[in-house]
């Protein structure tokens, strides 16, 4: 997903090639696999602190610390144990946990033994169903009977229809197991710490882990790490950063999200930092959002961050005196950051947000503004090391792609160790590379002369405007600076002549009523072109959210169509006949509308057609309630 943010220049600032050489010791060339990784730090210092646990957001709550050793054993009794189960080279463990310790001793001794499948617990049971079945998992760690998390109840729902599965492990609580149920805890403890129990010559082109990815309906396409691209996104992250043993980094984003294991945990133990866990819930948990400046200070983090959502929530919490000098800078991924939004935070904490742009297929790393930068006004960073970045414009089919000048906008392309080998199970074709391995992130954007990467925008979401192609980010931008705007964004919302409009969709950060054509006349007073001045404002309670906190467009691009025909309607229908309205998008990505109409069928038939006729453009289900 692409992310982009504003800053001010400082071309005096060290260059990348500097920074390269001064970190290229923290994870030597000899290092191949992730659990290479973790027994060279922990020969380095056994004793130092890898990981620090927070089982909640209370200011006096007892941490768990552990060791590089003690992590280490705890990754050597999971991959003995997955070893024992059956699980080899081939095999996939998929696991549906929150952040809990027993998350990273899954994932990182299921690469040791096997793959690991991170899944998104906040699916629904047929998707985690279609992402096993599509993995071909053969072992299932899951968390137990929860107050508040329903992921038991979907793996009892869904256990017997995974064809390859032959155990379920069971993280906390003990409801009675069966011949393919055991507990996770009382199982790992049959096995040592001190040692593997089996040999495996790891290669750096093994498959380590299978992340889904693709959007959130339909069958999440699966995209296969190897432990070349995992340590490779590690150490070019932690050079990037400058990360080293005097560092404490604060991890609350989801272990399923491809930024939380590699570049918010393997990279900074690659280094010898420690890791901070705040809570299984993470930066979702209101308690450590309530906190969370004074648990910076408590435990000394010197890199904090997370996604824009939870920046924005962040600039919002009161720092109540905390003295959080020994932060250095936020890091920011995951979707787009505007502006506004940095602007905010940065007066709000004095920290600066450094973003780091990459994606899924990119082990989640391709740009980054580095440690010890001025971070430039809308680039999304510098390429990182070893990591190729170039600007295309597409051939037709068959014809090479021919690379754009400094400045010059196209398509970006990245080319490297970090870059995933391709789609699971996918045609050449569906996997987005050309000319030799590049592969098309499906950005749009252009690398100045100084090497600085800005992106413009998502090709699938750029707003066509009787043949204008508008930036939602131009006109978020602007929104986001209105003073009671908190966050905004901007969608294509379908219209007869022009094919679509742009609309926004904000929260506001005031009790008080806001009349939203003030919004709108404000932006429109503010952006310059003509084409991308918006024709309607909505205000919302709350931005749709994916589960690891990134806008969910599609849901906005529904609720657009469905204001559309609700304006459309309103001189054609009456109180007895008033409509409900469900418009939503479908696992191909195609909308769809249903009108419900009140009255009798006479009635209806008349306004089938006189709907039809006005909405030629849309197709609907009709219905009679």
């Amino acid at each position: 997903m692409s992310e982009f943010s504003r800053y001010s220049t400082n071309a005096t600032d060290e260059p990348v090639e500097a920074i390269e050489k001064e970190n290229n010791g923290n994870c030597p060339g000899e290092i191949k696999t992730t659990y290479d990784l973790f027994c060279h730090k922990t020969s380095e210092d056994p004793t130092a602190v890898a990981m620090t646990f927070l089982p909640s957001g209370a200011l006096d709550v007892e941490p768990i610390r552990l060791s590089r050793s003690e992590l280490l054993g705890n990754i050597h009794q999971a991959a003995n144990m997955f070893h024992e189960l059956g699980v080899g080279p081939k095999d996939v463990v998929s696991f549906l946990l929150p952040n809990l310790l027993e998350t990273h001793y899954t994932l990182w001794g299921s690469q040791t033994a096997g793959i690991a499948n991170p899944i998104n617990f906040l699916l629904g049971a047929d998707q985690i169903c279609e992402i096993c079945n599509a993995a071909g998992t053969k072992v299932l760690v899951a968390l137990g009977p929860h107050p508040t998390l329903d992921i038991w109840q979907k793996v009892l729902a869904i256990k017997d229809q995974i064809q390859t599965l032959e155990k379920v492990l069971i993280v906390g609580g003990l409801p009675e197991t069966s011949d393919d149920i055991v507990p996770f805890q009382q199982t790992i403890d049959h096995y040592p710490k001190d040692r593997l129990l089996f040999q495996r010559n790891i290669a750096e082109s093994d498959v380590a882990s299978l992340f889904h990815t693709g959007g959130t309906t339909g069958t999440p396409k699966l995209a296969p790490h190897t432990h070349g691209n995992e340590v490779a996104a590690a150490r070019i992250t932690a050079e990037m950063y400058a990360m080293s043993e005097r560092d404490v980094l604060l991890n609350g984003l989801p272990l399923f999200h491809v930024a939380a294991p590699i570049l918010l945990t393997l990279a900074p133990l690659s280094a010898g930092a420690e890791v901070l866990i705040p809570s299984a819930a993470g930066l979702r948990d209101p308690l450590i959002l309530e906190n969370h400046w004074q648990l910076l200070e408590k435990y000394r983090v010197t890199i904090a961050g997370g996604v824009p959502t939870s920046l924005s929530d962040l600039a919002r919490v009161p720092l109540r005196d905390a003295d959080i000098s020994a932060t250095e800078l936020a890091i920011c991924g995951g979707a787009s950051l505007s502006g506004g939004l940095a602007q905010r935070f940065q007066e709000h904490t004095g920290l600066p947000i450094h973003q780091i742009y990459g994606m899924t297929e990119t082990s989640g790393v391709i740009a980054v503004t580095p440690r010890g930068r001025t971070p430039v006004e809308g680039s999304v960073g510098m390429q990182a090391p070893g990591v190729n970045v170039k600007a295309v414009k597409l051939g037709a089919a068959g014809e090479p792609a021919t690379d754009c000048q400094p400045g010059e906008t196209g398509v970006l392309a990245v080319k490297g160790k970090n870059v995933f080998p391709g789609y699971l199970n996918s045609p050449a074709e569906c996997n987005t590379f050309f000319d030799d391995g590049w592969l098309n992130t499906g950005d749009v954007g252009y690398i100045d002369s100084d090497g600085w990467i800005f992106i413009t925008g998502r090709a699938k979401d750029v707003i066509i405007r009787s043949g204008h192609n508008i930036d939602p980010s131009a006109i978020e931008e602007v929104a986001d600076r209105h003073p009671a705007v908190s966050a905004s964004i901007a969608v294509g919302q379908p219209e007869t002549r022009a094919g679509e409009v742009p609309v926004v969709f904000v929260t506001t950060n005031t009790d008080t009523d806001i009349d939203p054509e003030d919004i709108r006349k404000f932006i429109c007073s503010h952006v310059p072109e003509k084409p991308a001045k918006p024709v309607a404002v909505y205000i919302v309670p709350q931005l749709p959210l994916t589960a690891v906190g990134k806008i969910y467009r599609p849901k906005l691009r529904c609720e657009a169509i469905k204001h559309l025909i609700e304006k459309e309607l309103i001189d054609i229908t009456c109180a007895a006949t008033e409509p409900d309205i469900t418009v939503s998008d479908n696992e191909n990505g195609n909308i769809l509308a249903t009108i419900a109409f009140r009255g009798n069928e006479a009635e209806i038939n008349t306004l089938k057609q006189t709907v039809d006729k006005r909405l030629s453009q849309y197709s609907f289900l009709y219905s009679l309630t």
